[in-house]
């Protein structure tokens, strides 16, 4: 944790210039002097002053702009991070305040996005590979292969490092990161030996002083009676206490009931009120239901069979036919079947009537640890929870064959503008959630991936589709950061795991197979792009920005004698 921080210090301090904080100053400067190294970085005399050549990572005033303005932007998720627009001045180029979790989410959330435009694109890769290299040594999930080649690859980019930034900027946590990839793949995962906690836990002890004079006393005062609350609290009942309140992300025990299907694994969070659907939003959000529903199979099977029958000969016809008309289908022949004494299953025949027209609607839902907003209800909060993203496997025609299908994944980007709850019958309901999906049919047009692997997308070209909705249980949240350059584009980025939310399982006699180990699904939004720095082309500095003119500092004398009193 404090490797990263320092680290993203370093970084962030010496790319904007910072005063008194970065590694490219008067000292470092003369440094070059003293070893007779990289003469195109030496200090000029000119006057009283020295003139400092501009560095490779150097930027003008209006690249630091640029670069502040990409973190002034960004909004989190509820709950993930806090806001850093208020540590970000724009006007002075500076970033000040951060904490340590401020600098993790900085680095590897942030850092690819800011310094896409900004410095050369050498120093941008490198930067990148940085990032990449903590968000890997991050990672829930630690395999020793990767463990092994992370080991390299730093090594590696320590050594590009090394032809970009001054000897001054390689301190001793910088050198620390060659090891971490070691530790990790003898420790195990780093969330087990961060230190964040035990920094949460020394600001409750902080917190408890009262008397400045006497802070130990005051500490042990305050831990003595919190102990005591908390074990007085364990007896008490009818009353709320730390140990049966809720979570923020907390939800309600499903019931045991005889379908799964409409158990809803979330609640509602905020402006919950009845709206009564037209009939084209009900149809989608009962259609899309229904072909997500895991026993459709069957009934999908026998359909196509039928149209095959009554002369729909290429899967395309029947796919399109199916999508229209299955509904109806499906609510006949389960109805026959009931009627013909056959054993449907509650579930079954529930979802063949279809919902009521009148549905719940809400502009906050949690679920899975997420907390989900409709884009309105974002606007002028300081957090973006409206943002989705959905693997979808869909049927495409083959390259060889257009007659023949081939399922294919693909990754819908869109905001959410409408949580709904669909009521079955009043025996069961379906959240969902009716989005704006960007246009991804044409290939690097609208969705794309530009040479650092971000993913960058345009709301002004939506896609024009009858199925808006996803279930509430499938969607993954991201959130978007605008593009300076080009107000149109925005940035996916997201967050691996939600906030207070632990996927355990039960082994038997405790045994234990990594198979048997749950899969935590988890959007990897940086593509495998290639990120390798040719040293040979990077400049030992930059001729088209001028240097920097800077007055030599004077070093104060030691006073000799005693202080005055």
């Amino acid at each position: 944790m404090h490797i990263e921080k320092n680290v993203c210090e370093n970084i962030i301090n010496t790319l904007l210039g910072m005063d008194k904080k970065s590694k490219d100053n008067y000292a470092s400067r003369k440094d070059l002097e003293h070893l007779g190294i990289r003469k195109a970085l030496q200090p000029v005399p000119v006057g009283e002053e020295f003139d400092f050549p501009a560095a490779p990572y150097a930027m003008v005033n209006e690249n630091k702009k640029l670069f502040c303005q990409v973190l002034k932007g960004a909004r989190f998720p509820d709950g993930c991070a806090s806001d850093i627009r208020r540590n970000v001045l724009v006007k002075q180029k500076k970033i000040t305040g951060l904490k340590s979790h401020d600098n993790h989410i900085l680095l590897q959330q942030l850092l690819p996005l800011a310094v896409r435009n900004t410095p050369p694109k050498e120093v941008a890769i490198a930067l990148v590979r940085v990032s990449r290299f903590f968000k890997k040594i991050y990672s829930p999930v630690i395999s020793i292969s990767d463990m092994e080649k992370l080991e390299g690859e730093i090594a590696e980019t320590l050594c590009i490092l090394e032809t970009i930034f001054l000897p001054s900027f390689f301190d001793l946590m910088v050198h620390l990161m060659v090891h971490l990839p070691t530790q990790v793949r003898l420790w195990g995962p780093v969330k087990y030996s961060s230190m964040y906690p035990v920094e949460r836990y020394n600001m409750k002890l902080k917190g408890f002083v009262r008397t400045k004079s006497h802070p130990e006393g005051s500490i042990i005062e305050g831990y003595v009676f919190d102990e005591s609350l908390t074990y007085c609290s364990r007896y008490l009942q009818g009353c709320e206490t730390r140990f049966n309140r809720k979570c923020r992300t907390d939800v309600p025990e499903p019931n045991v009931s005889t379908m799964p299907f409409f158990t809803n694994k979330g609640r509602f969070l905020a402006g919950k009120h009845v709206v009564t659907l037209d009939h084209k939003s009900w149809l989608q959000a009962h259609r899309y239901v229904l072909f997500n529903y895991d026993n459709i199979d069957p009934y999908l099977s026998k359909y196509d069979a039928y149209l095959s029958s009554i002369g729909h000969g290429t899967k395309l016809e029947i796919s399109r036919t199916r999508h229209v008309k299955f509904h109806e289908w499906f609510k006949s022949h389960v109805a026959q079947l009931v009627a013909n004494g056959e054993d449907i299953s509650e579930e079954i025949r529930t979802l063949a009537n279809g919902p009521f027209s009148a549905a719940r609607k809400c502009n906050s839902y949690t679920i899975d640890g997420y907390n989900f907003h409709t884009k309105s209800y974002d606007e002028g909060r300081p957090t973006q929870s409206s943002g989705v993203a959905l693997v979808s496997q869909i049927l495409s025609p083959s390259c060889e064959d257009s007659e023949n299908l081939m399922v294919t994944n693909k990754i819908y980007y869109g905001v959410i503008t409408e949580i709904l709850e669909l009521n079955y019958n009043n025996k069961g309901s379906i959240v969902l959630f009716k989005c704006d999906w960007v246009d991804n049919r044409a290939q690097d047009k609208w969705v794309q991936v530009d040479y650092l692997g971000a993913t960058c997308v345009n709301f002004k070209h939506l896609l024009k589709s009858d199925e808006p909705f996803i279930l509430a249980s499938q969607a993954t949240q991201v959130y978007y950061v605008q593009d300076d350059l080009d107000k149109d584009w925005c940035f996916v980025r997201s967050f691996p795991h939600p906030r207070d939310l632990y996927d355990m399982f039960e082994a038997e006699d405790g045994a234990y197979d990594q198979h048997d180990a749950p899969s935590v699904p988890i959007l990897d939004l940086d593509a495998n792009v290639d990120l390798s720095v040719d040293v040979r082309n990077i400049p030992h500095s930059r001729t088209d920005i001028d240097g920097t003119l800077v007055r030599a500092i004077q070093q104060p004398k030691k006073k000799n004698g005693k202080r005055k009193r």
